[in-house]
């Protein structure tokens, strides 16, 4: 019986635990924040944000990311999935922050934490959400390898790949849908 128990232990270790940003490990979106920032710091972005807008989303992301550092004392951090890292690690499990966002504010907030060992975020001709990230996660643990949290129905895909999901805030809905393609490790509930 030890044995089955360490060897299921040491299965559990090797999954790793790859985290979405926005409105999953933060509260809030991190473009928004960026974008609110950059028009108090210069109101002239307003002017630029068509022309921006215009060369696509990432190319948009980029811009407005290149204009400002995130406040990380200002951002609502999700505390409860923080310690769900933090148990992770304890585990020795490998922890990934997998974002749409760009890697300039991925890698702010990583280093921040010191919690990640990965991470992997959104360049110029790839956003990193939905199938994109999925493909991208199997290509570095497999098939199962990983267990994912996220928030939303763009999560879906990555969740069909994924050991198990971990839900924060999910509607009923959302629910039920990752109950049809995995299994649900954790809902997470936060006060916004």
């Amino acid at each position: 019986m030890k044995r089955k128990a360490l060897e299921n232990m040491d299965k559990r270790n090797k999954i790793a635990l790859c985290i979405d940003l926005d409105k999953t490990l933060i509260l809030t979106d991190s473009l928004y924040e960026s974008f609110v920032l950059s028009i108090k710091r210069n109101p002239l972005v307003l002017i630029f944000t068509p022309f921006w807008l215009a060369r696509g989303k990432e190319f948009f992301k980029k811009k407005i990311s290149e204009k400002v550092i995130l406040k990380l004392d200002k951002l609502p951090f999700n505390k409860k999935l923080i310690d769900v890292i933090i148990n992770a690690r304890a585990e020795g499990r490998a922890t990934v922050l997998a974002t749409a966002s760009t890697k300039k504010i991925a890698e702010q907030i990583a280093k921040h934490l010191q919690l990640f060992d990965r991470v992997e975020s959104s360049n110029l001709s790839l956003n990193l959400k939905g199938k994109n990230k999925r493909d991208r996660l199997v290509e570095l643990f497999g098939e199962k390898g990983f267990d994912y949290a996220g928030d939303c129905f763009a999560d879906i895909p990555i969740w069909a790949a994924a050991n198990s999901a971990i839900l924060v805030n999910p509607s009923k809905n959302l629910i039920k849908k990752v109950e049809q393609i995995t299994k649900i490790n954790k809902l997470i509930y936060t006060l916004k």
